[in-house]
């Protein structure tokens, strides 16, 4: 199978799923913001975004190293290495946060139920780095479909228990991480005979130490990347009169920019083995680069389609419930700097590649460290001032940050021809199209709507944002034996 074919082969697999997955998921917000306070609903909001920057000490970089030398030190060996490694340093970690739940508790809120959140995502967290080196060997062998319905099984069984414990059981906040533990408990039975089949109970500890080195760096790298992109959620309630209910208001409508974010995380599924094994193709670096322009396109459909059918999603009503209450509605300008923000996480991905692929992970820390050090410090002081607003424009600014600061450091050591003159003529061309439909389409007429993306598509084509005739010239091509 072609490079191309096989790329888009996987990343359909990864997207059909993650869809589904997301598309389940996202309904769990409208649940709790009709069936919880706001106050315990920010609060879970808090805690799961902790718990998103906590998993990057669990893993420890291991994925991203078990990516880098399984083609290069035998399967068998990375595989084992990774995940006893994984293991003990997470029923470590887990341990510590356990002894310590009275003290972390306290300090994130008086909620009556807080002792109980952080005890029950402490486990979580541990059951969670369990499966995290399987299903990254199944990202590896390019098993997607295996991959794919083990993650939706995993997720479909949390929901089930979130509905029936908040919906039909009344039950609080602390019930989700339950939910949580029981699907992810699942999960580890589902991916059991992937570590059986696997694992040798043989530490290689030569291997082991160059995994290391490669990891450390990219830790305080995910730990920044994280921040970026929770730094702001984590610091809400502790900024803003009513700090819990304006973060159950920021974070509902940050759920509203899904689309987005499933696109760039389903990407990044099929992106990162995909050029992690054909970079040393003779014409890889030109294809990387055509890529991106294929990127940016869909991105800005994905952009244009929420902007237009927002109103329309909200009057979607399910079990007599609205996705977003009224009481809501105040946050709606968030969507838009958050399908941004994610935007630009996507081109992070994109251009990270280059320090991957060369072992140059060392440099992470400091591209993405300066976007962080940025985001927190200019919440710190405009978040009081200007509510979470500020939060929304901060985040998006730092991600831009970001991405431009690895663009350059990249690009020095893995050096690949770009086209910005059409990346940034496909993303003028889609601010344009949203500003003249802002202006136009008063009445959010559904047909001026669709008309707006058929020209959308339309001057794509005219002016070849994505070069169709290359592309398919690509995809005809064989990747070498």
């Amino acid at each position: 199978m072609s490079r191309g074919k096989k790329l888009v082969s996987d990343t359909i697999i990864y997207g059909t799923f993650t869809i589904l997955q997301r598309f389940l998921s996202f309904f769990m917000m409208p649940l709790y913001v009709n069936y919880l306070t706001k106050e315990d609903f920010g609060n879970i909001t808090n805690v799961y975004s902790i718990v998103a920057v906590v998993m990057v000490l669990y893993s420890f970089g291991f994925e991203n190293a078990f990516y880098r030398f399984y083609n290069e030190n035998g399967k068998s060996k990375v595989f084992s290495t990774s995940f006893l490694f994984v293991v003990f340093w997470g029923l470590l970690i887990s341990g510590t946060l356990l002894f310590s739940n009275s003290l972390i508790s306290s300090s994130l809120s008086d909620a009556p139920n807080m002792k109980s959140m952080v005890f029950y995502a402490s486990i979580v967290l541990f059951i969670d780095i369990i499966m995290l080196i399987p299903f990254a060997l199944l990202r590896m062998e390019r098993a997607t479909l295996k991959f794919s319905i083990y993650k939706f099984i995993t997720i479909l069984i949390a929901i089930i228990f979130n509905i029936y414990f908040i919906s039909y059981e009344g039950r609080g906040g602390e019930y989700s991480f339950i939910s949580q533990i029981i699907a992810s408990s699942c999960g580890v039975i589902l991916i059991s005979p992937i570590i059986i089949k696997n694992l040798a109970i043989k530490f290689e500890k030569k291997l082991f130490k160059e995994m290391f080195h490669f990891a450390l760096p990219t830790v305080p790298a995910a730990i920044a990347t994280l921040l970026l992109r929770t730094g702001d959620h984590i610091l809400i309630p502790h900024l803003m009169e009513d700090g819990e209910e304006a973060l159950a208001e920021y974070g509902a409508n940050y759920k509203l920019a899904l689309p987005m974010m499933m696109f760039v995380t389903t990407f990044d599924y099929a992106w990162k083995p995909f050029y992690l094994s054909s970079y040393k193709d003779s014409d890889a670096k030109s294809f990387f680069a055509k890529v991106l322009e294929v990127f940016v396109f869909i991105a800005g459909f994905i952009f244009l389609l929420v902007e237009f059918f927002l109103d329309d999603l909200l009057l979607i009503e399910i079990g007599g419930n609205t996705i977003l209450p009224s009481s809501y509605h105040d946050g709606l300008f968030v969507i838009s700097f958050a399908m941004g923000g994610y935007f630009f996480l996507g081109l992070n991905n994109f251009f990270s590649m280059g320090l991957n692929i060369t072992k140059q992970t060392k440099y992470l820390p400091r591209a993405i460290g300066v976007a962080m050090l940025f985001n927190i410090c200019a919440n710190l002081i405009l978040i009081p001032l200007y509510g979470y607003s500020a939060a929304a424009w901060i985040t998006l600014l730092s991600y831009l940050i970001s991405a431009i600061t690895l663009y350059f450091i990249s690009n020095k050591i893995f050096p690949i021809n770009f086209n910005f003159k059409k990346v940034g003529l496909i993303i003028g061309f889609c601010l344009v199209l949203l500003f003249t439909n802002n202006n136009l389409n008063s009445e959010n007429n559904i047909i001026v709507d669709f008309a707006m993306l058929v020209v959308y598509f339309s001057l794509g084509l005219y002016f070849k944002f994505v070069d169709v005739s290359i592309l398919k010239n690509l995809l005809k091509k064989k990747k070498p034996n």
